[in-house]
């Protein structure tokens, strides 16, 4: 998330909607992260719930351990939630067509539903509230928490499919630098990891032992960590490239001048040809070489530049909307000979 305030600041941005809201997904992971370490270091996560009161004095048992829970799973429902949404917002400002604004609009809706739902799924399934974690209430009673869990990240799942096939289509149609092809792949390819962890958490989530939760939940709960932390990286990677574009400037410039010095250097030397000299074949092809006067001395001015950086800042550029940027070298060669005259490249 630092890296993405960078890529904002570099640009000379201000923070909008998606990256506040990618910040509050955050803030909800590092109150998941504070639920899960309590647990461990303080209320025997990993261990065997007949274990807990003998290495941790806890009389209560796992009590503990399932207020920690709760807290763990309200916080990565909110984190989910809220990177899910930052992702279509995102998008919502970049493709602008009707379509796709209904989609977006209709599938954020459902994941908004399915985080209330879900947190509703937390704090409801017991009676009284206390029960979650007090067993020892001779009234309490739960509902199956285990068929609702899976409810829950089937839905959940089912967001994660929408939000990564809904661009694609699009993005298809957009000519695209090859780099830039790939960072896509690269993001796409870790959201369906995402999906992929968050199916096997769905499977793992039967398996969990409620006699013995403390020991029996640290895959799911490890894989729930897992979820969280991708798709936040996930959300951020296509705002990282103003991060990295001055360095690929530069590395291409730099080609540029080198090519430029290495063509300098090189003798041209041929047959005469009525007051003309063919200049020597040097970069391997076979095509028909330009003619130019038997004494030539030139110069080389070259320019390097960006046609959208240099003639219009990003903030110019209309929201929603998608700025194609061409990067060009100009080279032009003064020739003098005996002929005399001007050649372009």
């Amino acid at each position: 998330m630092l890296l993405r305030i960078l890529g904002r600041v570099k640009l000379g941005r201000s923070l909008d909607l998606s990256d506040y809201l990618m910040l509050s997904s955050c803030v909800a992971m590092l109150g998941m992260t504070g639920a899960v370490m309590s647990a461990i270091f303080n209320a025997g996560l990993g261990f065997h719930v007949y274990e807990i009161k003998e290495i941790f004095g806890l009389e209560t048992g796992a009590a503990e351990f399932l207020k920690n829970l709760m807290v763990l799973r309200i916080m990565a429902t909110l984190s989910l939630a809220l990177s899910k949404i930052s992702i279509l917002v995102l998008c919502c400002r970049i493709f602008t067509t009707r379509w796709f604004r209904i989609i977006a609009h209709c599938t954020i809706g459902l994941i908004v539903l399915w985080a209330i739902g879900t947190i509703l799924i937390i704090t409801k399934a017991c009676t009284p509230f206390e029960y979650n974690w007090d067993k020892t209430i001779p009234t309490g009673t739960c509902r199956s928490a285990t068929l609702l869990s899976v409810i829950g990240g089937s839905v959940n799942i089912l967001a994660d499919f929408i939000v990564l096939v809904l661009p694609m289509p699009y993005i298809y149609k957009l000519q695209l630098a090859t780099y830039k092809k790939v960072t896509l792949m690269i993001t796409f390819g870790i959201g369906f990891i995402v999906c992929i962890v968050s199916m096997v958490k769905v499977a793992l989530l039967p398996l969990v032992d409620n006699s013995d939760v403390t020991y029996s939940i640290q895959k799911a709960m490890i894989l729930t960590i897992l979820e969280v932390g991708l798709a936040i990286i996930l959300a951020c990677i296509p705002v990282l490239r103003p991060l990295f574009k001055n360095s690929m400037a530069t590395k291409a410039v730099h080609q540029s001048r080198y090519v430029s010095r290495t063509y300098s250097a090189v003798p041209f030397t041929g047959q005469k040809t009525n007051g003309f000299t063919e200049l020597q074949d040097i970069s391997g092809h076979s095509e028909p070489l330009p003619m130019r006067p038997e004494k030539t001395y030139y110069s080389t001015v070259e320019a390097v530049g960006n046609s959208s950086e240099d003639t219009k800042k990003p903030d110019d550029v209309e929201m929603g909307g998608i700025t194609v940027k061409k990067e060009f070298t100009a080279r032009i060669e003064v020739v003098h000979g005996t002929d005399k005259g001007v050649h372009m490249d």
